[in-house]
């Protein structure tokens, strides 16, 4: 091969490897896009389903996206990687899909009335989750998770009874978000910390929770921020991240959307500007500001 055919040629082959390369990098970007997309679009699902279930329990409605966001934040403040932190985020906003199958008279009963026979209905729930989920080999290890989120680090949970670290780490996490998130309800976020530290070694493992006091206070800023803060009424649409609730938000129809207390994030905001639009309140959303602020 001559020399000026043997440059000619090289200089056809960069041209061929740089246009290669550009299309391998179009391509990348497009399957990058399409993989955040469909990751969004899983989340939104896990979402969807969660709300159907909580829409046989108005009172509990947010629930589940609440523990989620409990469960992501601890897992993150534990350190555990970029994976299993949503492993264990998605496990928490479907941890009651079991409920689905467990009658009313039994659902919306406190634990402490029900007789035997309704106890012991109640406690299939979990495994009815993880049952409801195994034929789906993405969320099969959050079945597995949701199984051993009653489970107590004492020995005497449900449904199998396992103690300590046998309970598997994400079951452990979400049982202490689900806990707390139910004692919001009727506490302020202070009082909650407080009775879960209670339950600290029996219930919960010890070392976890308190990993989680420092993740709680994090989210759940109220107690100290309303000393040096006023209340005011905000249209979703002003909304910004980092507001924190004063009051429970509830729906035109009176489903609970957040409770009050909650710090929003992108995510909380756009959810209840959906709701807002779909069945609107006649209030706005209350939340505590800063006094130097307005």
């Amino acid at each position: 091969m001559e020399k000026h055919d043997l440059k000619a040629w090289n200089e056809e082959l960069e041209m061929y490897v740089q246009q290669q390369t550009i299309e391998l990098t179009r391509q990348n970007q497009e399957y990058e896009l399409l993989y955040k997309k469909m990751k969004s679009g899983f989340k939104d699902f896990t979402i969807t389903i969660s709300n159907l279930i909580e829409l046989r329990d108005k009172s509990m409605a947010s629930h589940s996206n609440d523990v989620a966001m409990f469960s992501h934040g601890l897992a993150r403040k534990m350190g555990l990687d970029d994976g299993d932190t949503e492993t264990v985020a998605v496990s928490a906003q479907l941890h009651d899909i079991g409920k689905i199958g467990i009658s009313d008279s039994v659902l919306f009963k406190d634990v402490e009335e029900m007789a035997p026979y309704e106890w012991e209905e109640y406690k299939t729930h979990p495994v009815r989750g993880q049952t409801a989920l195994t034929s789906n080999e993405i969320l099969r290890e959050s079945g597995f998770l949701i199984r051993h989120h009653h489970e107590a680090f004492d020995g005497r949970g449900f449904p199998d009874g396992l103690k300590g670290d046998a309970i598997p780490l994400g079951s452990r996490i979400i049982a202490i978000a689900d806990r707390y998130d139910r004692l919001l309800l009727t506490r302020t976020p202070g009082k909650a910390l407080e009775e879960m530290r209670s339950f600290s070694g029996t219930h919960f493992d010890p070392e976890i929770l308190s990993f989680f006091r420092e993740s709680a206070r994090e989210i759940t800023r109220a107690d100290t921020f309303k000393d040096r803060a006023m209340e005011s009424e905000f249209h979703p649409e002003d909304l910004m991240p980092e507001m924190i609730t004063s009051r429970d938000v509830k729906s035109g129809t009176g489903l609970l959307l957040i409770s009050k207390g909650i710090v929003l994030n992108p995510r909380k905001i756009d959810s209840l500007r959906r709701h807002y639009r779909l069945d609107p309140p006649r209030t706005g959303v209350y939340v505590w500001v800063e006094s130097k602020s307005i």
